[in-house]
């Protein structure tokens, strides 16, 4: 399901391709990252920039840097962390 759930946020119309007898299997480009750890956490990154960008009825950028979508998704969990503690009054 997730394999699944990573390609509908590459390609949305995936299904309508298949439907079509189209052969389309969308893939992210593989991160090389030594650290292994970060790298998967960037490819999580770039996944979830990706269905963030389809939320907003954006069209998908499968070519975004892993480590700029990997920035952008730890300043926007500061942000909410800050935000909640606030509210909280922590």
């Amino acid at each position: 399901m997730v394999g699944i759930g990573t390609a509908l946020a590459i390609d949305p119309h995936l299904p309508r391709d298949w439907r079509l007898g189209k052969d389309n299997a969308p893939q992210l480009p593989p991160i090389t990252w030594k650290n292994k750890t970060l790298a998967s956490l960037a490819n999580m990154a770039v996944v979830k920039f990706q269905l963030s960008k389809l939320s907003l009825d954006r069209a998908p950028d499968p070519k975004v840097s892993p480590l700029r979508a990997l920035i952008l998704q730890q300043l926007a969990n500061a942000l909410r962390t800050r935000q909640y503690r606030r509210r909280m009054g922590i």
